[in-house]
């Protein structure tokens, strides 16, 4: 009996993110960027359904790309805020409020 291991030791976790196939952290940034500009058009003028649908395409279109969980977290829960906004912004025009 020999004190080897059966099979090499796996650097997968050391890899690059891009390589891994994560979002590397220059496509993070201009997501990111593009996300925040759109948080703030929405602080000056109400997002229409369109508009909340939209940035909840963007964020689910990243979050599997993302290596990191406090952020895939943040994101995730920024889109769920974002549906619940498209869905009271729908029920109010159809109950014509």
């Amino acid at each position: 009996m020999t004190d080897e291991p059966a099979s090499p030791v796996c650097y997968a976790a050391e890899g690059d993110a891009a390589y891994m196939g994560y979002a590397d952290a220059a496509e993070i940034v201009a997501a990111l960027n593009i996300l925040l500009e759109a948080e703030r058009a929405g602080t000056q003028v109400a997002i229409t359904n369109r508009g909340q649908a939209w940035l909840v395409r963007k964020i689910e279109a990243l979050c599997p790309r993302l290596r990191d969980d406090s952020l895939h977290r943040a994101l995730t829960e920024m889109a769920e805020r974002h549906r619940l906004a498209a869905t009271d912004a729908f029920i109010a025009t159809r109950d014509g409020a």
